[in-house]
């Protein structure tokens, strides 16, 4: 389902992202967690504003070191949202930025950045 997005390279020309190349990141994150929630419904199940606001937040908080820990029990709409959260998470490494000649994943500053615009998109 999520392999038909390419990985997208982004050539880092400063430590901050131009508007451009930001807008671009957040139109393919907005892609992943569109793709995703499609599968919803599929399974009963809903992905709304609060559920996509709660794995940033775990996104945010995986850069400080505390991923969001596998959800035990048998709730259905928790193991879907955790499989969103492990699809970001996987696909930040899919985002390239180029340091020292080398290309690496992006920084969590703007990984950072891009989580912060996609919830600026969310509130319209």
């Amino acid at each position: 389902m999520f392999d038909s997005l390419p990985p997208l390279p982004f050539e880092k020309r400063s430590t901050i992202p131009t508007s451009e190349e930001l807008l671009g990141l957040v139109e393919y994150m907005r892609k992943v967690i569109v793709d995703y929630g499609s599968g919803a419904a599929e399974l009963g199940l809903a992905l709304d504003e609060k559920g996509i606001s709660r794995v940033l937040d775990a996104l945010v908080e995986e850069v400080a070191g505390k991923p969001w820990a596998t959800p035990g029990g048998g709730d259905v709409s928790e193991f879907f949202l955790h499989g969103l959260y492990f699809e970001l998470s996987e696909r930040r490494q899919s985002i390239q930025e180029k340091v020292g000649g080398k290309t690496v994943p992006i920084s969590d500053a703007i990984w950072l950045q891009l989580i912060g615009e996609i919830r600026r998109g969310m509130r319209g």
